[in-house]
């Protein structure tokens, strides 16, 4: 608004003093054709029509006058409403620029915070992982536990193993001295350190891991020599030696510790007492 009455006022400015300037022109000459005019008293038409003219011109240059100073009061007030509306425009200006640094200075601070919490979630996620690695670290221990646990047990039933072979291949090995092919297999003796023959075993896959002594009979079928068979009860018979083994056994290393197998060194001899077989010689065995 005051763009286009700023222009207008500009357009008509100029006009205006020149229409100013010609009517105070004409105000001269009317002022110097009244001088002219000869002043004898007597009026007619002419001198007051000269005088109506001179009147109009010079109210017309009066008013003219106050219009030039009306639009010059219009102009100061166009300006210096420009100069506010300038004034005001400015410090709206200056008042977004302060509200947009306000306003990132608050995303900056929210931006830090919102850092900071995701420097926290960082940390108790780290907090996490640790724990799990020491999870994991313990759940690993108790796995190399159980593998060892497990070996030993593999161990231990290998073992077993390698003495039923050992076993078989001294059932299966020929005796040097002269028997029979009757053979008797026993759990253990009684505590005198005989054999009743009444409480022999077959020997079989069921009970071969129960049997621990076999008498092959000699040819006079009055003695016999007497075999320990290694098998998975020699730990239960190390355990139980004074029952199992000292009446039919002589141990070479009565002080080892840790026992797995009971090995002979020896076999020793029977004689036949009725149902009975006593031992004449024990069998000479070793701890391992």
């Amino acid at each position: 608004m005051f763009h286009s009455t700023k222009g207008v006022a500009v357009k008509l400015y100029p006009l205006t003093i020149h229409f100013s300037i010609l009517i105070f022109l004409l105000y001269l000459d009317a002022t110097s054709v009244q001088d002219v005019l000869p002043n004898n008293g007597s009026s007619s038409w002419f001198t007051s029509f000269i005088n109506s003219i001179f009147d109009f011109l010079k109210i017309s240059f009066f008013v003219i006058l106050a219009i030039i100073v009306l639009l010059l009061a219009a102009m100061a007030l166009i300006r210096r409403g420009k100069n506010k509306a300038k004034e005001k425009y400015e410090s709206k200006i200056r008042s977004l620029e302060i509200k947009t640094q306000q306003s990132k200075f608050r995303q900056n601070i929210q931006g830090n915070i919102s850092f900071e919490g995701n420097l926290s979630k960082i940390g108790e996620s780290l907090r996490t992982i640790e724990k799990h690695i020491i999870s994991v670290d313990h759940k690993t221990e108790n796995i190399k536990s159980e593998i060892q646990s497990l070996y030993k047990e593999f161990k231990y039933e290998i073992e077993k193993v390698k003495n039923d072979v050992e076993d078989l291949k001294i059932y299966n090995k020929p005796v040097t001295t002269n028997h029979s092919n009757q053979k008797l297999h026993f759990v253990k003796p009684d505590q005198s350190g005989y054999f009743e023959t009444e409480r022999s075993k077959e020997f079989n896959e069921e009970n071969k891991s129960k049997i621990s002594y076999r008498i092959s009979i000699n040819t006079d079928e009055n003695t016999g020599i007497l075999e320990y068979l290694s098998s998975i009860k020699d730990k239960s018979n190390v355990d139980h030696r004074d029952m199992a083994l000292l009446p039919a056994c002589e141990i070479t290393n009565p002080e080892f510790h840790h026992v797995s197998k009971v090995e002979m060194i020896e076999p020793g001899t029977v004689s036949k007492e009725g149902n009975s077989w006593k031992v004449e010689q024990k069998v000479k065995v070793t701890l391992k």
